[in-house]
């Protein structure tokens, strides 16, 4: 039996049960490995070939309850605020996270033939201008670290906070860097690159703010 993880992670109970091919082929996988994971709802089956248990990836829109156990989960957070605003979702943050923080493989392959150090990875900012992050955001005192942002209008960990929104008990380190946004526009930089009607409770900034040597800035 083969089992893929995609950008996941998951727990398999202590308790074991032996099953044969045929209760692991196809739909009838469902019904015979119910249990063997600490969360079923995570689980699919492939219908034809080798039996096999796919992991669904950390978002499921129609969730309202989500936790960041690990560096693969944050980014899918990422990923999913760019076009889901999270308005009545809470998302709780479960441990620390290094955001460049690899394995080997994944070091490797962020290095270039050009350059052979590893490059940081670029983080995506949450929330748009246009879909600002409009749910709760619980980082339950923890630190999220190693943070490269850098951009030319409202730059942060956080793009936008909107109408509603909250932000809570959240350290960020790592450098936030602000470039020079077009002329007569000011260019807000910080955890948060706007809040526009949401809060930030017990939200503490230990990345390194820098600009450019141009522009006008506001720290957020």
């Amino acid at each position: 039996v083969g089992f893929k993880a995609d950008a996941a992670t998951f727990d398999i109970k202590e308790t074991c049960k032996r099953l044969s091919a045929s209760e692991l082929k196809g739909e009838s996988a469902k019904t015979h490995a119910s249990g063997l994971f600490a969360d079923n709802n995570s689980w699919a089956t492939q219908a034809l070939g080798h039996p096999t248990l796919t992991l669904l990836s950390w978002y499921n829109p129609e969730k309202t309850e989500f936790y960041i156990n690990s560096k693969a989960d944050l980014f899918e957070f990422a990923k999913a605020s760019q076009t889901d605003d999270f308005v009545g979702k809470i998302v709780y943050l479960s441990d620390d996270i290094d955001v460049n923080e690899g394995t080997a493989d994944e070091m490797l392959a962020r290095a270039t033939d050009s350059d052979p150090t590893n490059d940081p990875i670029a983080w995506t900012p949450i929330g748009t201008k246009d879909k600002p992050f409009a749910g709760i955001f619980d980082g339950q005192n923890h630190t999220i670290s190693e943070v490269e942002v850098s951009g030319t209008y409202n730059v942060g960990f956080f793009k936008t906070v909107g109408s509603g929104a909250s932000v809570k008990n959240l350290t960020i380190e790592g450098t936030i860097h602000a470039e020079a946004a077009p002329e007569g526009i000011r260019n807000y930089v910080g955890v948060a690159g706007q809040v526009n009607g949401g809060t930030m409770t017990n939200v503490i900034n230990k990345a390194a703010i820098t600009t450019a040597t141009d522009g006008k800035y506001s720290l957020q």
